[in-house]
């Protein structure tokens, strides 16, 4: 912009309130083409930050799929304590909601897993967040699959 300035500035014919209005309206032109680049630039940034390194918040190895698990395999008590009821009534209920009223897995949540965050909802009195953090799932994953 200064070298366009300086050429005009020395053309002995030239204006200076036209070398003015010259150069304001070389740089609205320059604004104006760039405007898409920088948008693109700024919405790039935006989606790298979003999606792509984003930090997790949701760490613990035991995943939810692997605390049902763990409840299924373990003490009778412990299944009633957590889901309120044994764990073949629990086998049961998941069968009957499979066959009879189409509840299926989905991509990252299998049948036994949605039902037991249900279960936990209801039977515990848990908040979404805390539901969060047992099955370490987002919250709107855990709102879709409640």
């Amino acid at each position: 912009m200064s070298g366009v300035g300086n050429r005009l500035a020395m053309n002995p014919d030239f204006d200076s309130n036209s070398s003015s209005d010259e150069e304001q309206e070389i740089v609205r032109g320059n604004v104006i083409r760039n405007a898409p680049l920088a948008t693109a630039a700024v919405v790039s940034v935006h989606y790298y930050r979003t999606h792509i390194a984003r930090e997790l918040c949701r760490t613990n190895e035991q995943t939810g799929f692997k605390w049902v698990c763990d409840i299924l395999k373990g003490h009778p008590t412990r299944c009633h304590e957590q889901l309120r009821m044994d764990k073949d009534v629990f086998l049961s209920f998941c069968e009957l909601l499979k066959l009879r009223y189409g509840l299926k897995s989905s991509r990252n949540i299998g049948i036994h897993e949605k039902v037991a965050i249900f279960l936990n909802c209801l039977g515990h009195g848990l908040s979404n967040r805390m539901l969060q953090e047992r099955f370490q799932h987002s919250g709107e994953t855990i709102s879709r699959h409640f």
